[in-house]
This record gives C-alpha cells, structure tokens and sequence, in this order.
C-alpha cells in the first residue's frame, strides 16, 4: 500500500439565512457551512490484491457532527448528490455546502464508511478504500471577512482509519546451492493471537503435532473466531501483492519477551518447500512469525491508522546451507515455537510500517 487515505475538511463559515429542512438542536445565530473534501490514493488490498494499482478512495456513506464542548449542536448526513460530488468531483475534491449550522460550533467530528464492528472482527474485512474512518479538530480558526462582508472561519479534518491493518507482501526467493532448498512458495497466511472484539483479550489459535495443522475443530473454519482472518490457496504473493487485515489497537505493559509475544499479533506462514533436487518436501510447513521489533525494540502496541507491512522477502536468508549443513527455518505444524523469528518494523505515517522478517 503505497499511500493513505487523508481526508481534508476545510470548513468555510457565512453568516445567512437557511431553508434547509435539518434543523439545528439550539437557537442562536446561524451558518452556512461549506465542506471541501481534498484527498489522496488509497491501495485497494483487502486480500491478495496488485499494491500498485492506486484507487481514490470510496466514501460510501460520511455525517458530520457539529459540538459545543460535548454537546452535540447539529448532525448532517451526507445526501447521495454529496457522495455523488465527493466520489466523482475533478481532482477527487469537492465541495458540500451545509446549512443551519449554529454559530457556537467549537469542534467538528466526521465519521465516513459506516462504523467498526467492535463485537467481530471478521466483519470488519472489507476492501482497503471502504475501511471505516474518523476524524475530528477544535482548531476552527478566524479567516477574516470575504469581499462580501460574511465572516469566514477556516478548519482542517484528516480523517484516518478506525482500524489497524496488517499486510504480508513480498516472496521467498532460494536457490540448491546457496539455501539448500530450491523452492519456498507460500500457499496460505494466517493472523492469531489477536483480539476477537475490541474490549477482548488476544486468542490463541494452537497447532497440532499429529495432524501436523491446525488443532480441529480449527478456529479458522466458517462460524469460527478467525473466520476471515486467513487466505488461502495462493500461488504466490508476490512483491506488488498483498494479503491484508483489519485488526482492533492492541497493546501490553508486558517487558519480558516471552510474555510480550504472548500479547501481540502472530502471523503464520504455510508453505511448501522443495529440497535441492525440486522434490516437494511431504510434511506440511509452517513459519510462525510471534513478535515484531521496531528500531530494536520490541513492538508492545499496534495502533488504528498504521499498517504493519511485512515483507517475507528477507526470510529467504533462514535458509542456509553450511556444508552438508541445511537450516530450516519451518515447523511441521503452526504454532510449534520450535523457530525464533521475528520482524523488524518500520513506522512510518494508514501510516505504513515496512517490517522485515529475521531472527
């Protein structure tokens, strides 16, 4: 995902008089209030879909709300001739003109794409650009008084993503001579130990060593708390392709390792892996990535507006060939901990996180 969605509301105030039929909740003076929505491309990744091939993001539905401190003065929901203007205007920038707006407004909210499902997060998996967002600013500013003697204020709304996105891109690149191995091709990817609801504690999908799978009945199966939070059946991901998720903000004051990873987000590998001479390997293959660093230090939250991109492309060097020596860095079954593998992450402002698989 190359950028994010920034949605900016620049608030024009004319004091006038209003026909619009929503009237505002208290008397007083009133405004005409005109929204400018400038913004810029989102990827459109939900599952594994080209990274390259940027989209204007889709307002599907967007109200505003007008306050006073806590109060809530005005709710305006956005007709269809205003999504129509925003999702088609030049530029992607457009304006919507609201009238009744009461003169003591001291903080704007905008709420676009509907709201995150707190209860489930499989029902929060939509497309990239219909991902739900907020956005809100007190610093409504005097612009001065227009040619035409009516007062202009002037305020800025970024709208971000209510939600945390976690993105597995790249590919495993290995050669006989130098890995041992002369193919790795992902065929599916896993999310666990993450939140079910945005109030609940991470759960832990666990592997079994038998079945040499997922423990049955397995969370990933239809109805199951990890409903939507794998893809499987690929042929590969590739380095312009991405598997993503929407997951809630997730935290721990945890210090030790052990219990950080415990807390965190893990990200799960199946794969298949050919041996030096392109005979595919018959047990099931896993990489359980469990934790995640960022400039050395292990990451102890995600946050709703970041994407946490990891790029497998660096795990290509877990697979050595010393002598007669080979290093595998898989597991039979997921969830085994048998391999210490994490992910350096890069923050970047969705903000973007590059994380790079190591151990």
């Amino acid at each position: 995902m190359k950028k994010i969605l920034l949605l900016v509301v620049t608030l024009f105030t004319i004091v006038s008089c209003s026909k619009s039929g929503d009237e505002p909740q208290n008397l007083g003076d009133l405004q005409t209030m005109e929204l400018n929505f400038a913004r810029t491309s989102l990827v459109n990744s939900k599952t594994v879909e080209s990274q390259m091939n940027t989209v204007p993001p889709t307002i599907s539905s967007a109200y505003v709300l007008f306050k006073s401190g806590s109060t809530v003065l005005r709710r305006y929901d956005f007709t269809i001739d205003d999504l129509s203007a925003i999702n088609t205007g030049a530029a992607y920038s457009q304006t919507v003109k609201i009238e009744n707006v009461p003169s003591s407004v001291n903080e704007v909210e905008v709420y676009a794409n509907g709201a995150v499902d707190i209860a489930n997060v499989n029902n929060n998996q939509m497309s990239g650009t219909a991902v739900p967002m907020y956005g809100v600013t007190n610093a409504i500013t005097d612009g001065g008084v227009n040619a035409d003697g009516h007062t202009l204020k002037i305020c800025t709304v970024v709208l971000n993503p209510a939600l945390c996105r976690v993105e597995v891109v790249g590919a495993i690149s290995v050669d006989a001579a130098t890995n041992g191995v002369s193919e790795v091709k992902v065929t599916a990817v896993y999310i666990n130990n993450i939140k079910t609801s945005s109030t609940g504690t991470p759960l832990l999908a666990v592997g079994d060593e038998v079945a040499k799978d997922w423990k049955s009945p397995t969370n990933y199966a239809v109805g199951s708390d990890y409903e939507k939070m794998y893809d499987s059946g690929l042929s590969d991901i590739g380095i312009d392709m991405a598997a993503g998720y929407h997951l809630f903000e997730q935290s721990t004051t945890e210090t030790l390792e052990a219990e950080i990873t415990g807390k965190m987000p893990h990200v799960i590998l199946k794969v298949e892996v050919k041996d030096a001479t392109g005979t595919l390997m018959p047990d099931k293959k896993f990489i359980t990535i469990p934790k995640f660093t960022v400039g050395g230090a292990i990451l102890t939250t995600i946050e709703a507006g970041k994407l946490y991109r990891i790029n497998i492309s660096s795990l290509s060097s877990l697979f050595k060939k010393t002598g007669a020596i080979i290093t595998d860095p898989t597991d039979s079954y997921p969830e085994a901990g048998k391999v210490d593998i994490n992910c350096t992450v890069e923050v970047k402002a969705w903000d973007i996180v590059d994380v790079t698989p190591n151990v």
